[in-house]
């Protein structure tokens, strides 16, 4: 199912939120390539960079890709360290690839920086 010929996508195909609407349907169809190629899309931008690398992260976390989701989130980290919304799912990625150590030591950096 293509999911870019609705009319939101139409009307507005640089729409962030849209886009961000758009790869949450993909991947709950698990059209995981459609949903990467649209992140992808927003982390061209300088502006969007961050919800894109966000939303690829979570892509290939719920691809149980987690080495890839990791990297998608400490991308995005080194940019914007007080985002805690990134940080629990770079925790939650690092759990499920058995780096309990690592899941600590941003938490801990975290912590003691904000």
């Amino acid at each position: 199912m293509n999911l870019l010929k609705g009319q939101g996508y139409r009307r507005q195909p640089d729409n962030a939120k849209v886009i961000q609407q758009l790869v949450a349907a993909y991947g709950k169809q698990g059209q995981w390539s459609e949903a990467l190629s649209l992140s992808d899309k927003l982390i061209e931008e300088p502006r969007t960079q961050s919800l894109g690398y966000y939303l690829k992260g979570r892509v290939y976390y719920d691809k149980k890709e987690y080495a890839l989701a990791i990297t998608a989130f400490e991308t995005i980290l080194a940019d914007k360290p007080a985002a805690i919304e990134f940080l629990q799912f770079l925790m939650r990625a690092h759990q499920r690839e058995d780096q309990l150590d690592l899941a600590y030591a941003y938490l801990q950096k975290h912590i003691t920086d904000y």
